[in-house]
């Protein structure tokens, strides 16, 4: 294609390129995207517009990472439709030889670092992918070259800019194996630090250890490797001062302890680095006395982990009792939300009219298996989120209780188990409202006894004979609404049925505990053996373990067994959700041979 730059385009190009000091290549595509008008002018000029403003809007991807198409630059921005297609904005398809021999032009003829650096590593990066032809080696050398100058020109506000060309820079020369450019790189690297080095920039500092300290293609005198060290402790010093306002912050000293301690272990100075990690962790644990509870937990959490990590035993356990401290108080520095649903009062006296109709066992049954959650709908809902709701299905979720972050969940993604069982957790928590006035719909309308209940429930084979007198205890005490004795009776009763379906397949009850100790298993391992996923539903199989086991869910039999709950917590809603557990274990009328296939369906 011919190229004819636009002569407003010029104008734009050499008032940048007559500058002293270094600019951003973002503020140059600015004002030539400003400049812009190819509605009038022929193919030629769009032409020129095009292949000027394109070489300064390539994003510049980190040393460590390259595009789509394998190279530094890619892309700024992209469009993707439905049908797979995608166009890149600018997009490596625009380039042709034409468009290289033009920024080689353009390398040699202009005088400005920045603008020089930019089109000849264009060209190395460019030329191979477009032509199937090596780069000519100087436009790597001129590249090189122009990033090391940068540093000489650089203004405050591209400070930043520049570290980033010179890990760009130090890259080249290593693939260069240039021994002359890797020198002249590494020094103008000390010159930046020196020139832009502050304590609340983390980047500012961290980069020249990053780029510099254990990479064996950079050789590094005891002089430069001092430097970078003293520089280290200096700025976790700075960072980790509370008295000092214009400098402390907690991430900075973080940041230096982390290479700090690398360093200190690779010399054999296993003091100094517990020192930098103490250092850091204390700066954190001081911004958390008077942090926001629910941000206090967050920081002592990682504090307390990376205490644990290194066996610094007596100060995790100070940060492991001041995060419970902030816990203690999370509810209230956490905001509300209320969602309103409406349902038609019609439509709830025909549903619960539904489940309670036929006679007693019947209707038993039917609400057994209409409050066994579904599993398939709640995998479709976090799949509905992740097509419509795409940021929010990114973000992972945590689950604070008991003054305790005990339970955290990925993102839909890349935890879709977990996602599933926080989900089908809220979910059995909501349907216990609905639960509860079926209940007692059901109580108003046949007037059950506890005899009554249990004799539907001891229609199943699960349940033992021998635990009769404490499953008809455990329903008297939910007649009589004492939610206590209820919950302590049942809970345990459940977990013994999971142990006696066990046996009843022929499989051990118990399991090894080590040194010649057998111990029983308890419901996590009962529900995960194979044999029982054959007897229940996997609705039903995650049901009982959400409910009672699982923490990401309400796990009941461990904060009953740990003594977690309160008197608030024994309520009407957690004596119903354990009624119809029960009730669900009475549906399996039949307990499958031991030889049958896992894949059979459960017979209920």
């Amino acid at each position: 294609m011919a190229i004819i730059v636009p002569e407003e385009i010029k104008k734009i190009l050499s008032s940048f390129e007559e500058r002293k000091d270094a600019f951003r290549e973002s503020e140059l595509h600015d004002a030539l995207r400003r400049a812009s008008n190819t509605q009038e002018i022929s193919q030629d000029l769009k032409n020129g517009y095009w292949v000027e403003s394109a070489a300064f809007n390539f994003s510049e991807l980190s040393v460590a990472e390259s595009s789509e198409w394998g190279t530094y630059f890619g892309p700024m921005s992209g469009i993707s439709y439905a049908d797979g297609t995608k166009i890149n904005i600018p997009d490596i398809k625009e380039i042709d030889q034409e468009v290289i021999d033009y920024w080689k032009k353009r390398a040699h003829e202009t005088q400005h670092p920045v603008c020089r650096a930019r089109y000849s590593d264009l060209v190395w990066e460019f030329t191979y992918p477009v032509t199937f032809q090596k780069a000519e080696l100087i436009y790597a050398q001129m590249a090189i070259d122009s990033y090391v100058a940068i540093v000489e020109l650089i203004p405050e506000e591209t400070q930043m800019q520049c570290r980033r060309h010179l890990e760009r820079a130090l890259k080249l020369s290593i693939s260069l194996n240039d021994k002359t450019r890797i020198e002249s790189v590494k020094k103008a690297m000390f010159r930046l630090h020196d020139q832009i080095a502050e304590p609340r920039k983390i980047g500012s500092w961290t980069f020249l250890f990053d780029s510099l300290y254990d990479n064996k293609k950079v050789p590094l005198t005891d002089g430069e490797r001092s430097k970078m060290v003293s520089s280290l402790e200096e700025m976790l010093r700075l960072s980790s001062d509370p008295a000092a306002k214009n400098n402390f912050d907690p991430w900075g000293a973080q940041a230096a302890s982390q290479r700090l301690e690398k360093h200190y272990k690779k010399i054999n100075k296993p003091q100094e680095a517990k020192e930098a990690i103490l250092t850091a962790g204390k700066a954190f644990e001081s911004i958390a006395q008077q942090a926001d509870p629910l941000l206090a937990m967050f920081w002592l959490q990682d504090v307390y982990e990376k205490y644990k990590d290194r066996g610094f035993k007596d100060d995790a356990l100070r940060v492991q009792k001041q995060s419970k401290e902030k816990g203690a108080n999370v509810k209230d520095s956490m905001k509300e939300i209320v969602t309103t649903v409406q349902i038609p009062k019609e439509e709830l006296d025909r549903f619960f009219k539904d489940l309670t109709s036929g006679n007693l066992n019947t209707a038993l049954h039917k609400i057994a298996i209409n409050f066994t959650p579904q599993i398939d709908k709640i995998q479709k809902s976090l799949e509905e989120l992740r097509k419509d709701h795409p940021l929010q299905a990114l973000i992972g979720v945590t689950t604070i209780g008991d003054a305790n972050f005990i339970a955290r969940a990925g993102s839909v993604e890349d935890d879709p188990e977990g996602r599933l069982r926080l989900e089908l957790s809220q979910r059995i928590s909501v349907s216990t409202l609905f639960l509860s006035t079926v209940l007692e719909k059901l109580k108003e309308h046949y007037s059950p006894n506890a005899a009554q209940l249990t004799d539907h429930l001891y229609q199943a084979p699960l349940f033992d004979p021998e635990r009769r007198d404490l499953i008809l205890d455990g329903i008297e005490a939910y007649l009589a609404n004492d939610h206590v004795k209820t919950i302590h009776v049942l809970v345990p009763q459940i977990e013994y049925i999971f142990r006696r379906l066990l046996s009843l397949l022929d499989l051990p009850t118990n399991k090894s505990a080590g040194k010649g100790i057998m111990q029983e298993k308890n419901i996590n391992e009962a529900l995960a053996d194979l044999a029982v996923k054959n007897v229940f539903s996997e609705d039903m199989r995650l049901y009982f373990l959400v409910s009672l086991a699982e923490k990401k869910g309400l796990n009941i039999r461990h904060r009953v067994s740990h003594g977690l709950m309160k008197r608030a917590d024994f309520n009407q809603r957690i004596s119903d959700l354990i009624i119809n557990i029960l009730l669900c274990l009475a549906t399996i009328k039949e307990i499958p041979s031991p030889e049958i296939s896992e894949k059979d369906e459960p017979k209920t």
